[in-house]
């Protein structure tokens, strides 16, 4: 499979218009179907980048033509700055639940396109807005979200989509079809091993506790991103598996039963001797095994052959 952010605003322009389906999106299902490879998306408004090389991928007719709010931030932690939407504006949420609308229109069903992911949300579109100033915490609604839940639900039925975290209006008790989960931290944050000095009631698979969502995955796949800083080590003999936020991949895997993690280290630097040996072990323990159990022929219904 091969993974793609895409800004929002390389590819809608208007209310009803989104020329990047043909100029942005089509290329790179075309490209990644002609090796043979699935594709994720996902889309973004607000990606963090260094200061002097922020580009805000918010449609900019949003803002002239609809008085959409942007807030600058920076944050000294994460060494980014951004501009975050107000997500709580009906003319947003009209603007994002047409694009889904249309994005399910359009690829729902596509057997080019592996999963879709959520995203549009937050950071990066993983749905937060977590920096070091408490303040920026609150800026999705909730209501934000359980709207955004709901496009993508009507708009894809055969196409899964996944979420970022266990959103209580997705999983668990209300369970949607097709509704999986992705964890960009994966072996960072993924398990509470107990080695914290306290629970980690924000670590990823807490979170699917608290949700009552520990049985997502049959309903919906489990996938996500290697934590970046972690992706060359985490297969090396001496990688500190089971210390603080240096995870075991194999437990992880485990325990939320992944599908498919990035790991652009793999695909990039690459890995070599018993680090690639257990790479390789790492990505045929995820996905799913199916076997047939039981096989019923009617009598009579089977002709002479």
């Amino acid at each position: 499979m091969e993974f793609y952010y895409i800004g929002l605003s390389d590819v809608m322009t208007g209310m009803a218009d989104f020329p990047g389906f043909d100029t942005v999106v089509e290329p790179r299902i075309a490209a990644s179907a002609s090796r043979g490879k699935h594709s994720i998306l996902r889309f973004y408004m607000d990606y963090p980048q260094p200061a002097g090389s922020y580009v805000s991928h918010t449609p900019q007719f949003l803002i002239d033509d609809y008085n959409l709010t942007m807030t600058p931030w920076s944050s000294v932690d994460l060494n980014t700055v951004g501009s975050s939407p107000d997500y709580s504006d009906e003319n947003l949420k009209t603007a994002l639940n047409n694009f889904v609308a249309a994005l399910g229109n359009r690829y729902d069903g596509d057997s080019r396109v592996g999963f879709i992911q959520v995203g549009l949300l937050g950071f990066w579109g993983e749905w937060h807005t977590w920096t070091e100033d408490s303040a920026t915490h609150s800026w999705i609604p909730d209501a934000t979200k359980m709207e955004l839940i709901d496009a993508f639900d009507a708009a894809f039925q055969t196409t899964q989509v996944q979420i970022r975290y266990p959103h209580w209006y997705a999983v668990g008790a209300n369970q949607r079809q097709g509704f999986g989960l992705h964890d960009d931290s994966f072996a960072h944050s993924t398990i509470d091993e107990g080695v914290y000095g306290a629970p980690m009631s924000w670590f990823f698979w807490s979170q699917v506790q608290a949700t009552a969502a520990t049985d997502f995955w049959m309903s919906g796949a489990m996938g996500g991103e290697v934590r970046p800083e972690l992706q060359a080590t985490i297969f090396d003999d001496n990688y500190a598996a089971g210390t603080q936020y240096k995870q075991d991949f194999g437990m992880c895997a485990d325990t939320t039963h992944a599908t498919y993690m990035l790991n652009y280290h793999a695909f990039g630097t690459s890995y070599t001797g018993n680090a690639l040996v257990s790479a390789r072990a790492a990505s045929d323990q995820m996905g799913y095994a199916f076997r047939l159990a039981e096989v019923s022929v009617a009598e009579g219904s089977v002709g002479d052959t």
